[in-house]
Order: C-alpha cells, then sequence, then structure tokens
C-alpha cells in the first residue's frame, strides 16, 4: 500500500481533482487514486465515506496512527509543499509566491460566469458553446493573470 490515496472525480472534467493529482505528479511520490463518479444517484454518500466535507478532493496520508485527512485542494498543495519541498509546488521566491497563492486562490474560488457556462471538459470541444453573461469579462482576467505571471516571473521557471 501506498502513503497516500487521492480521493477525487474525473480529473478530465473537474479542476479540483485535476489540481491536487498534478500536485501530486509532481512530488514524484507514489499514490493510489480512488474515484468518486459525480453522476452516479448516490454520489453524496460515497463522497461522505471518504470525506468529512462532503466534498472531493480528498488526500489521505496513511500514517501509523491512522490516515491524516485533508480534504481542500489548496490546503492539500500546501501540505505536500511542506513534506516536499524540492518539487517546486511553490515559487521559491517570496514575492512570486504570495502572487502564486493570490492567483491560485483566485483561480480556486473566482470565475463563476466561466465555470457556469464553460465546465471543464477535457473530453470533448463545443466550439461557439458557453459565451454566457459575464463569460468574456473572466476570460480577459484569466489571461491578463498569466500574461502579468508570465512577464513578472517566468522568467527561467521550469514545470515538473
Amino acid at each position: 500500500m501506498t502513503v497516500f490515496t487521492l480521493v477525487m472525480g474525473n480529473r478530465a472534467s473537474s479542476s479540483w481533482s485535476l489540481r491536487g493529482w498534478l500536485a501530486l505528479k509532481c512530488t514524484g511520490v507514489a499514490f493510489d487514486e480512488a474515484m468518486v463518479w459525480f453522476k452516479r444517484p448516490d454520489i453524496k454518500e460515497q463522497i461522505l465515506i471518504h470525506s468529512p466535507s462532503g466534498l472531493v478532493q480528498v488526500l489521505k496520508h496513511h500514517k501509523k496512527d491512522g490516515d491524516l485527512l485533508i480534504w481542500e485542494t489548496l490546503a492539500i498543495i500546501e501540505y505536500l509543499d511542506e513534506l516536499f519541498p524540492d518539487a517546486g509546488l511553490w515559487p521559491e521566491n517570496q514575492d512570486a509566491r504570495a502572487v502564486a497563492r493570490a492567483v491560485s486562490a483566485e483561480m480556486h474560488g473566482g470565475f463563476g460566469p466561466l465555470r457556469n457556462h464553460m465546465p471543464m471538459d477535457l473530453q470533448n470541444q463545443w466550439p461557439g458553446e458557453g459565451m454566457g453573461e459575464g463569460v468574456a469579462e473572466n476570460i480577459k482576467r484569466i489571461t491578463d493573470i498569466w500574461e502579468d505571471c508570465r512577464d513578472q516571473y517566468g522568467e527561467g521557471v521550469n514545470s515538473c
């Protein structure tokens, strides 16, 4: 058995599930995946088996004295960064790290119109669909964020 289990939805259609999975991959540590399928009628019960919040993603760190549960994606990434500092999950530069955390929080909790009208779907294409109210503004903000981050902090940045 591995030391970690990540409980998640389909990472092709859940950006929250994809985030923790990518962070774990960047650490290089082996981990198990436990999938919950969102469109099943008993989804809430299935998630509650693993998660005190009733939401996924959940990281289970299997320890001798019992499992440690971390049930929020940004908390999972912070925890993994503490365990695996060489993985580079956050920038070394303090200013860049502060901006990265602010951007991550905005991406994590914002952009309601985009999420509502264009949910993540890496398996299908829907050209011309989803441009509801507020979506264009969300896309512009995201583009501005990433362009600014690349301009300010992108030189020499390598991804895992």
